[in-house]
């Protein structure tokens, strides 16, 4: 009955431990690759964002250049206004540099 008892308690203790142990791996492994995932999550939406940001940068870069074009040749500054979808004050501000 003793050795019955002791087995049973040794079985217990075991199995505790092996449960414990093995649910702190589990939260490390889990943890670990939820970081890893969040991290590559991370510069993916970074990268997309910068490409954005880079576009639209691009865009309004040639917008100004073909304002200053279109100022060259003495277009009105509301056609300009109309073609290129810049603000009165934008056209101004170009107007005003390339004095």
């Amino acid at each position: 009955k003793g050795l019955q008892e002791g087995i049973e308690k040794g079985l217990q203790k075991g199995i505790k431990k092996g449960l414990q142990e093995g649910r702190e791996k589990g939260m490390q492994k889990g943890m670990q690759k939820g970081m890893q995932k969040g991290i590559q999550k991370g510069i993916q939406k970074g990268i997309q964002k910068g490409i954005q940001k880079g576009l639209e940068i691009g865009k309004k870069e040639r917008t100004l250049a073909i304002a200053k074009k279109l100022l060259k040749i003495e277009m009105p500054i509301e056609k300009i206004i109309e073609v290129t979808e810049l603000t009165k004050k934008e056209i101004e501000k170009i107007i005003k540099e390339n004095k």
